[in-house]
């Protein structure tokens, strides 16, 4: 039996809804990955399959310049009214089962000794818990499976542009996907679907991001005293620089060496907003900076980035400085500060403020 026989004969029998071989240049790279794992994601740098380390396959990737990939995926709708716990639990069980379909497919292409490179959806759940959090080499090094995120692989766009809508963030369903790279020819015509997604790609103009600021300002009143959309170069970034006199260097997520410079450049607009200070805790800088950012977010914009102003405070102690493999508790805020990247936030006037990339 040929290699495309088996892969048809699986993907009949499998949870998966889509599978199509496509070239490796229609494969949409997107360096903010990078970002967005180390402040978004608990397992940067706790992980062998996750940034920095994968930063390194990402490397080998864009350099071997493979001819095809092979992408697949699944999709699952969710009732109106699941519950957060049930919603998580289907969330790990769709990701440990795209995995083992990712196994499986590599295990065709191993069998018939074909060069290639398995992404799957999710970071590596191969074991209970990583070694790298231990210090330790990785225990199973041959079964070890690298996200499509965490090589800088835009998901949603690869799959939208492939025929299957990938939906960030998902509200109705839960989608999971899976790349294969590699350069045979005889896989070239996969084309498979079962049925669609039950997702739809979301297609977001200036207007909306405009109207939507104009919205949160009204609705969060005593919160916001201002929310705006501005381009990305109307920022200056030459006037402010950390260093160690600073009480809080190295000793805040928000902060040096941890917060180095970003690349600005790779987005075009961000949102200006000033916080209205006040007494109470539901209107505080933290409770703000996290209403902009999953408003923006909520809308599509996967590659929203949050700048503060300052350090941040949301812990009493943060744990940066105490423990020798540190993890933000409240990694959905966590964020590097404007002073950090070189932003003095005076250029905008008197009072705190925060950014929004988009």
């Amino acid at each position: 039996m040929t290699i495309i026989n088996e892969i048809e004969d699986f993907f009949e029998t499998s949870p998966l809804a889509f599978m199509k071989t496509v070239p490796f240049k229609e494969i949409i790279f997107d360096s903010r990955c990078k970002f967005l794992c180390k402040y978004g994601c608990k397992n940067y740098n706790r992980k062998y399959c996750c940034p920095p380390d994968s930063l390194q396959l990402a490397k080998k990737i864009q350099q071997k310049n493979y001819n095809w990939a092979l992408l697949a995926a699944t999709t699952s709708p969710l009732p109106d009214d699941i519950s957060q716990f049930k919603r998580r639990f289907l969330n790990r069980k769709r990701e440990l089962e795209i995995q083992r379909i990712s196994s499986t497919l590599g295990t065709f292409f191993k069998e018939k000794n074909i060069e290639h490179i398995v992404l799957s959806g999710g970071a590596c759940k191969k074991c209970l818990r990583c070694s790298k959090g231990f210090n330790e080499v990785c225990k199973k090094p041959d079964l070890k499976l690298t996200s499509m995120e965490a090589v800088g692989i835009d998901c949603q766009k690869t799959l939208s542009s492939a025929g299957f809508d990938f939906e960030m963030p998902a509200n109705n369903s839960i989608n999971r996907c899976t790349a294969i790279l590699f350069d045979n020819d005889d896989l070239s015509i996969v084309n498979l679907k079962k049925y669609d997604s039950y997702q739809s790609a979301k297609k977001i103009n200036h207007n909306k991001i405009e109207a939507t600021c104009k919205l949160l300002q009204e609705q969060n009143s005593q919160m916001l005293e201002s929310v705006q959309l501005i381009p990305v170069s109307e920022i200056n970034r030459e006037n402010f620089n950390c260093d160690e006199k600073c009480a809080h260097y190295s000793k805040n997520f928000a902060c040096p060496p941890y917060s180095d410079k970003i690349n600005f450049e790779l987005w075009n607009h961000c949102v200006l907003w000033k916080w209205k200070k006040n007494s109470t805790k539901k209107s505080s800088y933290n409770q703000a900076l996290r209403k902009i950012h999953t408003t923006l977010f909520s809308l599509g914009l996967y590659f929203a980035f949050s700048i503060r102003d300052c350090f941040c405070d949301e812990c009493p102690h943060c744990e940066h400085a105490s423990i020798n493999s540190p993890i933000c508790n409240f990694r959905k805020i966590m964020s590097p500060s404007m002073q950090s990247q070189g932003i003095n936030p005076d250029q905008f006037g008197k009072g705190k403020y925060g950014l929004e990339l988009l």
